[in-house]
C-alpha cells in the first residue's frame, strides 16, 4: 500500500479547513446568541454531540440549528470550546 505524500496530506487538511465554514461552526453559533437561561461551558461540543447521537432537544434548547455536519465539527468545536473555556465559566459565574 502506497503511503500518501506530505502534499496530499497538506491538501486534505487544506481542504477539510475550508470546508469547515459551510456547515457552520456549533461554539461560534452557541455563544453568539448569548442567553443566561443556556448553558455556555462547552456549548458547540454538547450542540454537536447530542445531534450526534439523536436528541433532538439541543437544537431547541440553543434556538440555532445545528451544523450540517456534526461528526466533523465536533473536534474542532472541542478546541474552541476549551480555548474559550476561562470567558465562558466567568460568563457563568457571574452572569
Amino acid at each position: 500500500m502506497r503511503r500518501p505524500t506530505i502534499i496530499t496530506v497538506i491538501y486534505f487538511y487544506l481542504l477539510l479547513t475550508m470546508s469547515l465554514p459551510l456547515g457552520g461552526c456549533a461554539t461560534f453559533r452557541t455563544l453568539s446568541t448569548f442567553d443566561p437561561e443556556r448553558p455556555m461551558i462547552f456549548s458547540g461540543t454538547r450542540l454537536d454531540w447530542n445531534v450526534t447521537v439523536g436528541d433532538e432537544s439541543w437544537p431547541r434548547k440553543f434556538g440555532i440549528a445545528p451544523p450540517r455536519y456534526p461528526v466533523i465539527d465536533l473536534p474542532f468545536s472541542f478546541i474552541l470550546d476549551t480555548v474559550m473555556l476561562p470567558a465562558t465559566i466567568n460568563a457563568e459565574i457571574f452572569h
